[in-house]
């Protein structure tokens, strides 16, 4: 039995840092789609959002409340039913691992008055973690009738510190995010919501991907949107977006759609055979397709340098490539993913080069917050760059390597 959370070492924070940016004002950060033809996949993530956030998410994705006629005192229980659960027209995907409350639609994190900036690891059971939230809005409605309805919570700000403020709340402010999504599908949101916990630092293994598979295969790709969201609309959902979006690319295809993520293919004339000519122009665009893709990477390998390098030169991330081309050639291959293990592995699959090819376009058409593959490197440099006494230095080489099972 958890104890009484409120006021016995924990504290319960909102964050508002400038890492999460809210899209359009609508109280849902970093809410995005994939880019290019991936965004007919209507597959979408975003960070934990306000109860108003939800709402517009949920009207951006055309899953309104039926409207009532006029006259009408509000939606008639047949049209509810009618439009739930046959017909979902969003399924959203919570992965967060720590308990969540909404205060008057805002969201608050448990955490340890002592280590407020260290999230609770409590439970990796959806059941158990929402028990969890049950007895915390017990607690905080305890509790706040010691002090005339008011709770204590901290609001964090541009600068990361922790503001105290005192906050009105009521049986009718408080809710379980279960509670919130809830009462949008009861309210006639065309709403679906799972809740499957992922940690930051721990690997995805296959459970939780058969967890989104479960969901997913069981919903029309074609009329049901995807929404994903953890803490910061990171690493986790950028994971589950291009999980997803392998998922729906093949139930596509299974339907006789064509290939959402085919680059360029060879023409062919009525008979069916390609000419030379036909043959030739295609190697070409798919050289300077090639072309392409070196150069990008390079400027983002030259971007990701600047970033993690100490020094303030704003020239020192060029002038290293510059001055060491063997180490510039090796940067780009580990840049593009081109590590010895994930080569190797690709000899044991049927059409390797192009399963890894594939993969790439999916992550990069979801990058907007976080690159998966950038993310390996960018780990293994600050492993690099850090001091040998630094005790931050083993963690960075932890989370390269968990980057690279993922």
């Amino acid at each position: 039995m958890l104890k009484s959370t409120v006021g016995h070492g924990y504290a319960i924070i909102t964050t508002n840092s400038d890492i999460i940016r809210s899209t359009l004002g609508i109280g849902a950060p970093n809410f995005r789609a994939p880019r290019g033809a991936a965004a007919a996949l209507n597959v979408y993530g975003a960070a934990q959002p306000r109860v108003g956030g939800l709402r517009a998410i949920l009207s951006i994705l055309g899953c309104n409340p039926p409207k009532a006629s006029p006259g009408s005192p509000g939606i008639s229980p047949l049209a509810r039913a009618s439009r739930l659960p046959n017909k979902v027209g969003c399924v959203w995907f919570s992965t967060r691992e720590e308990p969540v409350i909404y205060i008057a639609g805002r969201p608050y994190v448990l955490r340890e008055a002592s280590d407020p900036k260290t999230a609770l690891q409590l439970s990796d059971r959806a059941s158990n973690i929402e028990a969890i939230e049950d007895r915390l809005k017990a607690d905080i409605l305890t509790e706040s009738q010691r002090f005339g309805g008011l709770i204590l919570t901290h609001v964090e700000g541009d600068n990361e510190s922790l503001m105290p403020t005192w906050t009105s709340v009521d049986v009718n402010s408080v809710k379980t995010p279960r509670e919130v999504w809830e009462e949008a599908r009861e309210e006639g949101w065309n709403v679906e919501y799972h809740r499957i916990p992922i940690t930051p630092d721990r690997a995805i293994e296959d459970n939780y991907l058969d967890a989104y598979l479960n969901v997913i295969k069981s919903v029309d790709p074609l009329e049901t949107a995807l929404v994903f969201h953890c803490g910061m609309g990171a690493v986790r959902t950028t994971f589950a977006m291009v999980s997803a979006c392998l998922i729906r690319r093949k139930q596509l295809i299974a339907r006789g759609f064509p290939d959402p993520f085919a680059k360029v293919a060879t023409s062919t004339h009525e008979s069916g055979v390609a000419t030379p000519a036909d043959v030739q122009a295609t190697v070409a665009l798919q050289q300077v397709e090639t072309q392409q893709e070196l150069s990008k990477s390079l400027l983002r390998l030259t971007y990701l340098l600047q970033q993690s390098l100490p020094s303030v030169n704003t020239h020192s991330a060029i002038e290293l490539l510059l001055a060491q081309p063997t180490l510039m050639d090796n940067l780009r291959k580990a840049h593009m993913g081109n590590y010895s293990l994930i080569l190797s592995l690709l000899g044991c699959l049927e059409e390797g080069l192009h399963v890894k090819k594939l993969a790439d376009r999916v992550i990069d058409s979801c990058d907007h917050v976080a690159n998966l593959r950038e993310e390996i490197l960018a780990h293994r440099v600050d492993y690099s760059v850090t001091s040998m006494d630094d005790k931050g230095r083993s963690a960075h080489i932890q989370k390269a390597k968990r980057a690279m099972e993922k």
